[in-house]
């Protein structure tokens, strides 16, 4: 494997949190009693209402404000928050759907390679910040993107994205790829230097990298 190849990535965009308003006040009572896949939690003055299609989860105010959550893109989130107040005004409500934005986007994705968090919180400082004793990621922050990165030593990545930037794919894919690009880097030469000065070929990561499923270490 060349030292400079590209490793493809699965990105999953898993949350796309959205808010809209309705500009009418709602009775947070009748939508409880008459509305289909309900939950009243009284005592924190809101109610939750599901979606199938798209699966959706809303948490409803009496003032009109509602946040959906559940969505896997920013075009689904909007077509389940559509069909929200649509279920609303059969229920009765003047519903006008109104300021309607995407205020999260979470994603996750897997390195075919494990991170050494110390070292990389080191070189990363201070975007990166690590405390172990409380947290066992990283915490990566783009202010530019306001964006944040939950990075595990065992190579997976959470994302997290006020989705204000760019739309939620390109956001997702340009910050989880470009941060791992200096650690991949770095295997890959010292694979190589292992391979060349005699020493041990081959490390539980690097192995899969060569499609080996189980090989023993090798030794020169």
């Amino acid at each position: 494997m060349d030292a400079d190849s590209d490793v493809a990535l699965d990105i999953l965009i898993t949350n796309v949190v959205c808010v809209f308003r309705t500009r009418c006040h709602l009775n947070l009572r009748k939508i409880a009693l008459e509305g289909a896949n309900v939950i009243y939690k009284r005592d924190v003055g809101k109610v939750l209402m599901k979606l199938r299609k798209p699966r959706i989860t809303a948490t409803i105010w009496s003032s009109g404000k509602v946040i959906c959550t559940g969505a896997t893109s920013e075009e689904e989130a909007k077509f389940g928050a559509r069909r929200l107040a649509r279920s609303l005004q059969k229920l009765g409500f003047q519903v006008i759907f109104t300021d309607f934005k995407v205020v999260n986007v979470l994603a996750v994705c897997n390195m075919p390679f494990e991170i050494r968090l110390p070292e990389f919180t080191k070189n990363n400082r201070p975007h990166a910040s690590y405390e172990p004793e409380l947290h066992p990621a990283v915490c990566y922050r783009i202010k530019t993107l306001r964006a944040t990165l939950q990075i595990f030593s065992t190579g997976s990545i959470t994302v997290t994205d006020d989705g204000k930037i760019l739309s939620t794919e390109e956001v997702t894919v340009e910050k989880s790829t470009a941060l791992p690009t200096y650690w991949m880097q770095k295997e890959k030469e010292k694979f190589c230097e292992l391979q060349c000065s005699g020493k041990c070929c081959y490390t539980s990561t690097l192995r899969r990298w060569h499609g080996h499923a189980n090989p023993t270490p090798a030794y020169c």
